[in-house]
């Protein structure tokens, strides 16, 4: 049997390496290989920040979007859509919202949970686009109604995520 690391002029003794470290240069692949590359992939199939162009849509997410889009476009009231961290809320919630755009509905996402009060109405407003510099309460809450009874005309509809 012959050795192979002595045919190519690779042994030890020729270039004066200890073996450990010549079994650690042969192991070393001269293109790094990516699960990317391994299974066909453009892209980053687990991206840190949600996705909604890439995400799918399930028998039951389906039937939530439907269920949801469906309350809005009949008016039917207050929804909540809820779960756990990581189940996909935030990307359901922006599927819905561009679903919601297609139709011509004007939306709100509002991320910060611990607004309350002025602060929450005030953020509300400014994804609206609509500015102002007051901190009260009352004059934050008739800039958003005002808003929303211009915006009120036969077929419009205006949705807000919180």
């Amino acid at each position: 049997m012959v050795d192979a690391e002595k045919e190519r002029g690779n042994s030890p003794a020729q270039t004066g390496k200890p073996k450990s470290s010549m079994r650690h240069e042969n192991m070393l692949c001269p293109k790094e290989i990516s699960y990317l590359d391994v299974f066909g992939l453009a892209q980053n199939p687990f991206p840190i920040a949600p996705d909604d162009e890439n995400f799918y849509i399930s028998e039951n997410i389906d039937q939530i979007l439907s269920e949801i889009v469906h309350g809005i476009m009949t008016r039917k009231g207050f929804m909540v859509l809820t779960g756990d961290i990581g189940l996909g809320k935030t990307t359901i919630s922006r599927r819905i919202m561009n679903i919601l755009e297609e139709k011509g509905v004007e939306t709100s996402l509002v991320f910060h949970t611990a607004f309350q009060d002025v602060e929450l109405i005030k953020e509300i407003n400014r994804d609206f686009g609509l500015r102002t510099e007051s901190l009260h309460f009352n004059k934050q809450i008739r800039l958003l109604n005002d808003f929303l009874l211009e915006q009120k005309s036969p077929g419009e509809k205006l949705c807000h995520y919180y």
